[in-house]
């Protein structure tokens, strides 16, 4: 259907010719109204149908016989122009997060390769994109270098170099271990991952009870095992003495699974792999993530406190948060 607006012109008695005025996104003649710009913008940006298919539907149903691609552009332009005090607010609820995920991965945009910068929480995402996928553009972002949550990601070394504590993705992990398992069989891995899964089904029972937090005896029971399982995998791989060699550049190769599977190496050594938006449950590591590499966290929305009797920041390998 279509809106018609029509002004009133009134002639004062002194003779001053009174107009009415428009809506203010009344600016033609003749225009598309706010409700068509709203399904365009829908269709195309959020089920991402190419510009050609979109135009020829808004022909079809609409009889829009001169819809073309700057069309479709320009309705972009004008949302995300309206828009920007809503991406503005988005920012700073994230940037405030007690705890955010953070992820990017490439896209094409102007003709050449760009980085989608996302920071995450269970009820928001921003997105940001720049050419660059490291510290630079989390730099021009502006939300790392302030960040005073915990940062969820992967093992992209930008992240670590920024003061905030840093959390490693709960789906990465299982990867990296699931490979470890099936491609170069390590015989640590399968136990670990089954030991990892029972504490998510334990955590999720807890929550289902509206527990606070998990007994003591279980944070126990399941650190106990846990450095079990760590101790297997250093036995399996034991370090080897490169001193009296040749130096060789990168990582000895029995360390290499070891540090994606986050069995705590030795400091300064790192591992890291292609970043995916990973929400929800994640395992967590401390603001010293190289020496302590894996903790746990029940919520990603964070706790207001962390109880720290249940895990110390002198644990060698591990320390365990399991606040609700």
């Amino acid at each position: 259907d279509s809106t018609e607006h029509q002004a009133e012109v009134i002639t004062c008695s002194c003779g001053c010719v009174n107009h009415a005025a428009f809506p203010p996104e009344v600016s033609a003649p003749v225009q598309y109204g706010p409700r068509l710009k709203s399904l365009v913008v829908y269709l195309r940006d959020y089920h991402l149908l190419p510009c050609e298919r979109l135009s020829e539907i808004m022909r079809d149903l609409f009889g829009c016989g001169s819809f073309s691609e700057g069309t479709l552009t320009n309705f972009d332009a004008d949302c995300s122009r309206r828009l920007e005090p809503v991406d503005a607010s988005i920012r700073d609820l994230a940037a405030a997060a007690k705890v955010a995920g953070f992820d990017e991965t490439g896209v094409r945009a102007i003709g050449s390769l760009h980085w989608l910068h996302t920071v995450s929480t269970p009820r928001l995402t921003w997105y940001f994109a720049h050419k660059r996928r490291g510290r630079e553009a989390m730099d021009v972002a502006s939300i790392l270098p302030t960040f005073r949550g915990r940062a969820v990601h992967d093992f992209w070394k930008s992240y670590l170099k920024y003061d905030c504590k840093h959390a490693f993705c709960n789906a990465h992990l299982l990867r990296e271990l699931i490979f470890l398992d099936e491609e170069q069989k390590q015989r640590w891995a399968s136990p670990m991952i089954d030991h990892l899964l029972m504490i998510k089904d334990a955590v999720d029972a807890a929550r289902d009870v509206d527990l606070a937090a998990l007994p003591v005896e279980d944070l126990d029971r399941f650190m106990k095992d846990y450095r079990r399982i760590v101790e297997e995998g250093y036995a399996e791989n034991p370090v080897t003495d490169w001193s009296a060699g040749p130096k060789r550049r990168g990582l000895p190769p029995c360390w290499t699974s070891v540090v994606s599977a986050a069995i705590s190496p030795r400091p300064g050594r790192t591992a890291s792999t292609l970043l995916t938006l990973c929400v929800g449950s994640f395992w967590e590591t401390p603001s010293s993530p190289l020496s302590t590499p894996l903790s746990r966290s029940c919520s990603p929305a964070g706790a207001s406190t962390e109880d720290e009797a249940f895990y110390p920041d002198n644990l060698p390998l591990a320390r365990f948060l399991f606040t609700l």
